[in-house]
């Protein structure tokens, strides 16, 4: 029996970029990294950080969006300093996510205190990989979605 495992994120990027016939250079001028950077976030080397991905997604005309029991919780960017809320809402203390995580016990809440301190213009912030994985572990999926797609129960702007 094959098994296939579900593509990450930056590889689902890398497909509608090549679907469209866009040359890989042309996101990484737009976003402000290297085109080898570009290449290894597609083919699974590194994760990019949360701002990058999205930035990387807004050029594409999609959006990365958080959501839980079919239902857009928030874009993934807007999620960062809910980090700890979003937990929170999920039934689970910091030490019960950070045993879930296998982290020492403030791993989690590490993970929290700095992307609630990160702030656009401060660097790249967190990785993609890590706020991913905390988000699945407290029960919500990270998705891709055309910008102008609303998704079932996403509250009107």
């Amino acid at each position: 029996m094959i098994t296939t495992l579900p593509i990450s994120i930056p590889q689902r990027l890398g497909q509608l970029r090549t679907d469209r016939d866009i040359p890989c250079r042309i996101p990484a001028a737009a976003i402000g990294v290297r085109l080898d950077t570009v290449y290894g976030w597609e083919a699974g080397l590194h994760s990019p950080s949360v701002t990058d991905v999205t930035a990387y997604a807004a050029f594409l005309h999609h959006r990365i969006v958080v959501v839980r029991a079919e239902r857009t919780v928030c874009d993934l960017l807007n999620a960062l300093p809910r980090l700890g809320e979003l937990r929170a809402a999920a039934g689970l203390t910091g030490f019960a996510l950070s045993r879930r995580l296998c982290l020492t016990t403030c791993g989690a809440s590490l993970l929290e205190y700095r992307a609630r301190a990160w702030r656009p213009g401060s660097g790249r912030g967190p990785t993609l990989a890590s706020v991913q994985r905390y988000l699945e572990v407290a029960g919500y999926e990270v998705l891709v979605i055309p910008a102008q797609t609303a998704v079932a129960g996403e509250a009107a702007a």
